[in-house]
């Protein structure tokens, strides 16, 4: 069945990219150096880029292929139909294994203060694992029951248009997650929360020593916030004094 292909490619690169956040968590957290001298945060920023352009390219990949099935029906070309065998068990087991690998992922985010990116897109990642795993395994149980139907004739392309509806379905939050991950590497500003919690805490400082707060421009980078703060002291100050 070409869905469970999908899932299979899925599947495949979820359990490939937590091996390589496994790597890349302990990198986000070195110090900042020469090579980064603001830090590492912004490699979280840059895989969760990365890994939504190779789900949005899965899924894309997998939509077309489908097309291309169906309109072959449409066009005459026989097709075989998909042998559904044990795959709606597979699909439970998978949809059940996914959930389970979610729920841990969310765990871990909530355990470190809900701050890692790479926590939040594995756990989106393997959500999308999962509901296509339940969706093919709903949809696979229910095309038996088409054969004496007016609607046999999409037994052959069930699959194909099974992955066309999933695709278009779950092609949202891969694009949403790159969104925003554009824009952080673009340098959006933060959002109004980050920024006045960050405020809350300088103004307390600033008022403090009774320096004026002109302006700031602030922005995240992974879980990190950069910003600038532009004041005006008013009367001289040592270097020490601004740090």
């Amino acid at each position: 069945a070409q869905a469970l292909a999908l899932d299979g490619l899925v599947s495949g690169l979820n359990a490939l990219m937590i091996l390589a956040c496994e790597h890349l968590s302990t990198q986000v957290l070195r110090p900042p150096d020469r090579r980064f001298p603001f830090g590492y945060w912004a490699l979280e920023t840059l895989y969760v880029g990365s890994r939504s352009l190779l789900l949005l390219g899965i899924l894309l990949f997998a939509a077309i292929s489908s097309i291309d099935r169906i309109l072959a029906q449409r066009h005459g070309a026989s097709i075989t139909p998909p042998w559904i065998g044990g795959i709606v068990i597979y699909a439970c087991l998978m949809a059940a294994l996914g959930l389970l690998v979610a729920w841990n992922h969310h765990r871990n985010w909530k355990i470190g203060g809900r701050q890692s990116q790479l926590l939040a897109m594995e756990r989106r990642a393997t959500l999308v694992g999962a509901a296509i795993s339940a969706g093919l395994g709903l949809a696979f149980a229910v095309t038996p029951l088409l054969l004496d139907t007016p609607l046999a004739g999409m037994v052959p392309v069930s699959d194909a248009l099974i992955v066309l509806l999933l695709s278009g379905i779950l092609v949202v939050a891969p694009l949403r997650s790159l969104r925003d991950a554009v824009s952080e590497l673009g340098g959006v500003a933060a959002r109004s929360t980050v920024r006045q919690a960050v405020l809350n805490i300088v103004l307390q400082e600033l008022n403090a020593q009774g320096i004026r707060l002109v302006d700031d421009a602030m922005f995240t980078s992974g879980r990190a916030v950069q910003g600038l703060l532009y004041i005006d002291p008013g009367t001289a100050l040592s270097a020490l004094d601004v740090d």
